[in-house]
């Protein structure tokens, strides 16, 4: 299945080399009540997870990547800030957590991580262990309508991902390290809406690619209803 291979790609990354650097939205942090519990998703090495517990909150990590989540445990251990955050291996398409537990919920490039088939199921789970009128900030690179070049390159990974917009990420030696969507704005907005969320705010920046390159991108904030 498609999906799976998605999967499988990103399990593989080495420790260290997930991508991880969409910014989080200023005001986000000032909806949350101190003490809050934030869920992030595809935690990776924990760029975002020591964002949190700087401001204080408590944190759960989630990451299908084994090797990320053995490696932050063992950091997080050592800087001896371990009693505020819990790293598991886990997918958000299927969590063993409760119903209504988090405050907020942080995605940063993790629908465009997802096959199409899944990004509604991650987001239910996301709404179900959310608690009433929890946030969820979501980061997503945006679809690019105006460069020939990103067009011709959409064009061309289509016939690989079967998606209009999905890229194929390549390493120097041409080997397929994951697969990334670029959304736009309305499909961005519609996705989240329909799954029982309303957004609260939408903005753009810059974002930095795998690469280095600078890509625009799309910052939101929903919250549970």
């Amino acid at each position: 299945m498609p999906s799976i291979y998605w999967e499988k790609l990103w399990e593989k990354i080495s420790v260290g080399k997930t991508p991880s650097t969409t910014p989080i939205e200023e005001h986000f942090w000032s909806l949350l009540p101190k003490h809050s519990t934030i869920l992030e998703v595809g935690c990776g090495w924990g760029r975002i997870v020591f964002e949190c517990l700087k401001r204080g909150y408590n944190v759960i990590g989630i990451d299908i990547n084994k090797n990320e989540v053995e490696s932050l445990r063992k950091v997080l251990l050592g800087a001896k800030i371990d009693k505020k955050v819990k790293i598991y291996q886990e997918s958000i398409l299927s969590t063993s957590f409760e119903d209504n537990i988090f405050s907020a919920t942080i995605m940063q490039g993790i629908l465009s991580a997802l096959h199409k088939d899944n990004r509604n199921v991650a987001l239910r789970e996301i709404h179900r262990t959310l608690a009433p009128f929890g946030y969820i900030h979501i980061a997503e690179f945006e679809f690019i309508f105006n460069d020939p070049l990103m067009q011709k390159r959409y064009k061309k990974d289509k016939l690989i991902t079967k998606e209009s917009g999905t890229l194929s990420i390549r390493n120097d030696l041409g080997q397929e390290l994951y697969r990334t969507h670029n959304f736009k704005e309305n499909e961005l907005v519609r996705l989240i809406t329909k799954n029982k969320f309303n957004i609260i705010s939408l903005s753009k920046c810059t974002f930095l690619s795998y690469h280095g390159n600078k890509k625009p991108g799309i910052l939101i904030i929903a919250q549970k209803v």
